[in-house]
């Protein structure tokens, strides 16, 4: 399931250089952080088995896709955007600060997307704790908002738990997998009828001839 997000690699190796090698100079490892919010991704790569001695290794790892912004009520969090915007600090700021777990939001949304925050914020153990209360919470793929700026989405927290599992699944198998997180390409979408308009939209009523 990793393959599936897995993108362009950049493993991190020694120099050929034969001044590199001396016992005098001190190793370095590559360490991956966050990039841009408005880098995406160009592609899928799986990334060559680490042959750098152990060094971290960087690899591009696609966010979910944008859709909905998956409004979480109470009390109303747009759960899902910062995530796709590669704004995993803010999501973990507003389960916090929001207080889902005292406002009642239903305790699986509280693990799923605490989960994903933590494990786009590189902690590991913390993601794992949650996704293992998650279990297997049923989400529906198919229920879609009729709008992107309203409306809770399953679908959207579909989209999430596959993602979350997916980098979960790459770092166990490899400890020195070190992902920079990207955006998603712009045509990978959730829900992609759903209307950009803030309205939903509306049905124009029958119309009857005057002169029947």
């Amino acid at each position: 399931m990793a393959a599936g997000f897995l993108l362009v690699a950049a493993c991190s190796s020694n120099s050929s250089d034969p001044s590199s090698s001396s016992s005098d100079e001190p190793s370095t490892e590559t360490t991956a952080e966050s990039a841009p919010p408005d880098s995406t991704a160009t592609g899928p790569t799986v990334p060559r088995p680490d042959q750098s001695g152990g060094k971290a290794k960087s690899v591009n790892f696609a966010l979910p896709p944008g859709g909905p912004v998956d409004q979480v009520f109470p009390p109303g969090t747009k759960s899902y955007q910062p995530l796709f915007d590669n704004k995993c600090d803010v999501l973990r700021s507003r389960i916090v600060a929001d207080r889902w777990e005292e406002q009642g939001v239903n305790p699986r949304d509280v693990r799923l997307y605490r989960a994903a925050a933590n494990a786009c914020l590189k902690r590991w153990d913390q993601a794992r704790q949650d996704r293992a209360a998650l279990g297997n919470p049923g989400y529906d793929a198919n229920q879609c908002p009729q709008t992107l700026a309203q409306g809770e989405c399953e679908a959207c927290r579909a989209a999430v738990l596959a993602w979350l599992d997916s980098v979960l699944d790459a770092q166990a198998a490899d400890p020195s997998f070190s992902p920079i997180f990207v955006k998603a390409p712009r045509s990978s979408r959730v829900c992609p009828s759903a209307s950009s308009s803030t309205d939903p939209p509306t049905t124009d009523p029958p119309t009857t001839d005057p002169n029947p």
